[in-house]
């Protein structure tokens, strides 16, 4: 077992100090790697930056020469048996994905600060956390030792000590509890908010038939340092949202992005693409089914606020002609297809640049889900939407199977479209056809219809 401690460092704020014994009898390799990236985020991650003052003992706490071979690789010399790598990290990242030390918190994300033994991902793992001088750990538990079957598992925990402002929440949930756990000042209306969570919660139960955990934690943090972001994990979603005084827009934020979060928890955490089963993190990872990994989240993370009460009808149009003009908006419309652009995810994403060249996975994909369910629909006759497609990947590719492909996602829409709907579906993400001549004749006969504006089109009632 590969046994890392993580304690604050005594004397510098932001940093902890980070042990990793291995035991003398594995095999230990010569090559070890920083993660290159974080799940959920597929662009270089920049964490050995942050890695400061490694070195590595023999078991007579001699140091051992190495060499980077490159920023986020290390290789020790030949012959040489390391027993201990001493090392610090720098918690100065304060949004859903990074880690963080403060006077009143302590947070952070094993795949942040993990160094990683190359060839050893799937050997046991145990985090020991020294909390002082912070309380015990609220979450994953109270145990100072947490112990992970493997890497993967061990990179999906997130870990929180405070003694800070906090405020627990909970409900329950066909026999699931949930936790809010809401750290810093965060204006929220007078309304039970455990009760709006229940409302979006209760239609995915009702998509998927069960829940695949006996307990999850919604970790939300709001402080000035904090913007808005989240980030999944199969167990529990990290928040961050930036402090306002207006709680009905706070209320809204926390509503949109821990719906799209708890839907992770399925499609990404547990229903992955083949490509990311297991995540390797020391390199990029090449994939064209980003649509499905945000774009389908996306789409139903605001469908399932709508299905619970928390969305009006007026409210749920008021998001998705949002994702228009932010479509439209855009020039890499004109050139660049979801599954190419979901391909360049790691060379050139994720900043409002990119989209000169690019389409957004996030929201030309909930526009493509969007239209696919419509062409579902239709072309069943009412009998399918998007629904049974993902109820299909939660029944075929479950958390122990190999994963799933582009042409599986294909064969699931023809089934419950048949050859029109797939043909809807392969123009949304493999061209650069205009997005409303796509819709249009899916909404000829409904109750919404696309029109013109100022920038681009946007959908109203008929």
């Amino acid at each position: 077992m590969l046994h890392y401690r993580i304690e604050p460092h005594p004397d510098e704020g932001q940093m902890l100090s980070i042990t990793l014994d291995i035991p003398s009898t594995l095999p230990v390799p010569d090559t070890f790697y920083i993660p290159f990236y974080r799940p959920g985020r597929y662009h270089p991650a920049g964490f050995e930056g942050k890695y400061k003052h490694i070195v590595f003992q023999d078991k007579h706490k001699r140091p051992l020469p190495f060499q980077h071979e490159a920023p986020h690789i290390i290789k020790l010399q030949a012959g040489h048996q390391p027993a201990s790598i001493c090392y610090q990290f720098q918690c100065s990242q304060f949004d859903a994905g990074g880690s963080w030390r403060s006077e009143e918190l302590l947070y952070f994300n094993p795949g942040n600060l993990l160094l990683i033994p190359e060839g050893m991902e799937e050997q046991e793992i145990s985090l020991e956390v020294i909390t002082k001088p912070y309380p015990p750990l609220l979450y994953p538990s109270p145990a100072g030792v947490q112990r992970f079957k493997n890497l993967q598992e061990a990179i999906d925990t997130p870990f929180v000590a405070t003694d800070g402002p906090l405020k627990t929440l909970s409900f329950s949930l066909h026999g699931t509890t949930f936790y809010l756990h809401i750290f810093g000042h965060l204006p929220l209306p007078d309304t039970p908010i455990e009760k709006l969570f229940s409302q979006f919660t209760e239609p995915m139960h009702a998509l998927f038939g069960s829940f695949p955990f006996q307990r999850y934690d919604y970790l939300i943090f709001c402080t000035p340092e904090t913007r808005y972001h989240g980030v999944e994990h199969k167990n529990s979603t990290v928040i961050t949202l930036p402090f306002d005084e207006d709680a009905d827009k706070n209320l809204r934020d926390l509503l949109g992005i821990a719906s799209h979060e708890l839907f992770h928890a399925w499609n990404v955490c547990r229903i992955r693409p083949r490509a990311l089963q297991p995540y390797r993190l020391k390199a990029p990872v090449y994939f064209d089914i980003g649509y499905v990994l945000e774009g389908f989240t996306s789409y139903y993370g605001d469908l399932m606020l709508w299905r619970g009460g928390c969305l009006t009808e007026e409210e749920w149009l008021e998001e998705l002609n949002r994702r228009l003009r932010s479509h439209y908006s855009t020039t890499g419309r004109h050139t660049a297809t979801l599954r190419s652009s979901s391909l360049r995810l790691w060379e050139n994403a994720y900043t409002p640049e990119s989209l000169a060249s690019e389409v957004s996975i996030y929201t030309r994909g909930m526009l493509a889900a969007w239209g696919t369910d419509l062409a579902i629909r239709k072309w069943s006759a009412g009998a399918n939407s998007l629904d049974a497609v993902l109820r299909a990947m939660w029944e075929q590719f479950p958390e122990q199977s190999e994963g799933y492909t582009h042409a599986d996602i294909q064969a699931l829409v023809k089934k419950a479209g048949g050859e029109k709907a797939l043909e809807l579906f392969n123009a949304m993400v493999d061209s650069t056809q205009s997005l409303e001549n796509l819709i249009m004749p899916l909404l000829e006969e409904g109750p919404y219809a696309l029109e013109e504006t100022e920038v681009g089109y946007g959908l109203r009632k008929r």
